[in-house]
């Protein structure tokens, strides 16, 4: 699908056709940076002391 359709369908409707053409890889890329520059996405640190960090910060919370 060329990108300027792309651009005129939801996050939502995206990610449906991304699943529906698994081979269409410039829509998977178009799709992964919609995702990334979303605001309404949240993104998690891979650094390890930070993941450690946040286990410890789960655990606490959900044992009170």
């Amino acid at each position: 699908m060329p990108q300027h359709h792309l651009e005129q369908l939801s996050l939502k409707e995206l990610r449906a056709y991304v699943l529906a053409h698994r081979g269409d890889n410039e829509a998977l890329r178009y799709y992964m940076d919609r995702l990334r520059d979303d605001p309404s996405v949240t993104h998690y640190s891979r650094d390890p002391d930070e993941l450690i960090q946040l286990d410890q910060l789960i655990k606490k919370r959900s044992n009170p």
